[in-house]
């Protein structure tokens, strides 16, 4: 996904604590993500990172001017005590610097690789509580990602709001959501793909012309 193709429709993040599920080249669609967020919104984006997540190469692709970087303050953790006291950390300047979006991939992995049972879950689980705090102090929105599904994960999706899903189509990357599902797809020079659902809500945001028992529904005053 480069800055020069069409840009797909993409979720606008509210205040939830979003999960993050991607089918292919998650690190590209979670920068993509992060991007137009800042390029819509105030606030610092800070980013919790986990195995090099935060690569400059991902985000570049996307950011239409390189400015928008200054805007992305990333701390990086290598073991699991460090990514927890990066939270921690965060958690306490919040109180000065209002964050605008929290970016936390790979939650789970330094957890799991470094420590075991119990421990690893009850570790996670404070960090995860930590930036859940920060969402619902500030209201700002949490962007999260796991790197497996297992009871460790489970940690992290109870703490979850809202799941994104992002698959990729032939047209284009596909996100859908309890609350968002991707309609159009820009295919360029100003050509759209649009989808049946698209219609679907077009069609159910008119006005019936008919009633429900086969009669024409009056569209404004009484008729004879």
């Amino acid at each position: 996904m480069h800055a020069s193709q069409p840009i797909p429709e993409l979720p606008t993040l509210e205040s939830e604590l979003y999960l993050l599920r991607a089918d292919d080249h998650p690190r590209s669609v979670l920068a993509s993500l992060v991007v137009d967020y800042a390029l819509l919104n105030d606030g610092p984006v800070y980013w919790v990172d986990a195995r090099n997540h935060a690569a400059t190469d991902p985000i570049a692709a996307v950011a239409p001017s390189p400015r928008i970087l200054d805007r992305i303050h990333v701390a990086r953790g290598f073991t699991p005590y460090q990514h927890h006291s990066i939270a921690e950390t965060l958690f306490s300047e919040a109180a000065d610097t209002t964050p605008g979006l929290i970016v936390v991939p790979a939650v789970d992995a330094l957890y799991r690789e470094a420590m075991t049972g119990i421990e690893a879950e009850e570790l996670l689980a404070r960090t995860v509580a930590m930036v859940a705090r920060l969402r619902r102090e500030h209201d700002c929105p949490v962007l999260l990602t796991v790197t497996r599904e297992d009871e460790l994960s489970d940690t992290v999706t109870a703490a979850v709001t809202e799941e994104l899903h992002c698959e990729h189509t032939p047209y284009g990357p596909r996100f859908t959501g309890e609350t968002f599902e991707t309609l159009v797809y820009p295919v360029g020079n100003g050509v759209v793909q649009t989808t049946i659902t698209y219609w679907q809500s077009i069609i159910e945001a008119r006005q019936p012309v008919y009633a429900s028992d086969g009669k024409r529904a009056s569209l404004g005053g009484s008729t004879a």
